[in-house]
């Protein structure tokens, strides 16, 4: 029986895939835990917070519907998100880089 590159057993018309490079993960775990995070932050701050309220508090002569508010929210949240993943996943890269190895 063949198996992947991790030792799973392939099934059916499964070929084995080429494992993912580095900047691939990289990016696949900034846009998932900051979406993750994006839907948690949206859900947190719009059970407080109304977008139609909101609107017409923050931009003037705006007409803003609730659910452009909603989606604007969740994308601010996921952009600021990704931003900190991003900038979280460049410091570990970068360190051990500049530490040049491990501390024993």
């Amino acid at each position: 029986m063949a198996s992947d590159s991790i030792g799973r057993p392939l099934h059916g018309d499964e070929t084995p895939g080429r494992p993912w490079r580095r900047r691939q993960r990289d990016f696949a775990y900034v846009v998932w835990s900051s979406f993750l995070m994006a839907c948690a932050a949206s859900a947190v701050f719009f059970a407080m917070v109304d977008p139609e309220v909101l609107s017409g508090t923050t931009t003037p002569g705006w007409e803003i519907s609730r659910q452009a508010g909603y989606a604007i929210g969740f994308f601010g949240f996921w952009l600021l998100t990704a931003g900190t993943a991003a900038f979280a996943i460049w410091l570990v890269r970068t360190e051990t880089q500049a530490g040049g190895g491990e501390d024993e």
